[in-house]
């Protein structure tokens, strides 16, 4: 049947083998499982040991097929270039300054990995020790996603109508890391796969002209460097993709990527009708409000139906977007006992 590696990386490169496979993509989620307050990764500098330790404990409570190998943060290159991060009590870290909000200089900056950011990448070698038979996935934003949190949000959609300029200058610069990054990785065999997460790349925000030019202008560029790695490439923007931004589909997917993860508000059929083999198909239970405030038949009842609607030899069961601390572990246990027991009942 395969090992957890091989049943996720089958899909994003061909037929699936074995039953299908469960990625939580729990960002900072894996510091509940491990009773870890934030603070002990995140401050002063970032504590690979602790990080890892975080991502070991979520996996072995979920179960799961793929994690993601650090506790993930946006100071990885806000403070990379800059920035500040505010390093609330009993909370994720937040953005406090965005280092290009002001719309300074891009020049100068040196893109190679350094502070909290080489804390990661040591974190992700650590996780691939101690889960050698779990897939490893390198969790990096998209383009016009990396653009906000280096901007701000209000700041990047002034800066595409008055200053596009300026913003293809801050995508390059996000991109330059992007590569350092794609190459620590391949020089560590650390990750198995590329995943894109583009909450920002969404059509609904900035509109298709943005899209098209901010977002797949890069993308095809962002395939290409993770092949020369030989990492295939999940891609993550929200949107609906079903819906009024159907037509931007093909498009997404003429770049080549390896997988194509839905967001809430998409048709789950219509996805996958779309989809067809292209390449693998990602989503499920919805965060919001299913997995944060569902009860458990709510949790259960929702996942058989996303699983019914798309189950196939290159589906991976996800949660429609990434897990953080303070979501309830019990309904994520829930989720993916339901996923477990259809795939199971679904097998010839």
């Amino acid at each position: 049947m395969g090992s957890p590696k091989e049943t996720v990386t089958s899909r994003l490169v061909g037929e699936g083998i074995g039953p299908t496979p469960v990625f939580l993509r729990d960002l900072t989620l894996g510091l509940d499982a491990a009773g870890i307050h934030p603070r002990e990764v995140f401050t002063p500098g970032y504590d690979h040991v602790k990080s890892a330790r975080a991502v070991v404990a979520m996996q072995r409570l979920s179960g799961q097929d793929a994690v993601v190998g650090c506790i993930h943060s946006a100071a990885f290159i806000v403070e990379q270039f800059g920035g500040a991060m505010a390093y609330p009590e009993h909370a994720i870290p937040n953005v406090a300054n965005a280092p290009f909000a002001d719309f300074g200089d891009t020049a100068g900056h040196d893109p190679v990995p350094m502070g909290k950011a080489e804390g990661a990448l040591k974190s992700y070698s650590e996780v691939r020790g101690l889960l050698p038979e779990v897939a490893v996935a390198g969790n990096v934003t998209g383009p016009m996603t990396k653009a906000s949190v280096l901007m701000g949000m209000d700041v990047l959609a002034l800066a595409i109508q008055a200053e596009p300029g300026y913003v293809e200058d801050v995508i390059a610069l996000g991109l330059e890391n992007t590569e350092c990054v794609f190459e620590r990785f391949s020089k560590d065999s650390s990750v198995d796969f590329i995943f894109l997460a583009a909450a920002s790349d969404n059509p609904e925000l900035f509109g298709p002209d943005a899209y098209g030019k901010h977002c797949l202008g890069y993308l095809g560029d962002i395939v290409k460097a993770c092949r020369r790695h030989g990492f295939p490439v999940a891609f993550h923007p929200h949107g609906d993709f079903s819906g009024p931004f159907r037509n931007l589909l093909p498009k997404t997917l003429s770049t080549g990527i390896s997988g194509f993860q839905f967001s809430e508000g998409n048709d789950p059929s219509t996805i996958a009708a779309d989809i067809g083999g292209a390449c693998a198909l990602m989503g499920g239970t919805d965060v919001v409000p299913t997995l944060h405030s569902g009860d458990i038949a709510a949790i259960e009842s929702e996942t058989r139906r996303y699983m019914g609607e798309c189950v196939g030899p290159r589906y991976v069961f996800m949660p429609s977007c990434s897990l953080h601390m303070g979501l309830p572990l019990e309904n994520v246990a829930a989720m993916v006992f339901a996923a477990r027991a259809f795939s199971v009942d679904q097998r010839p």
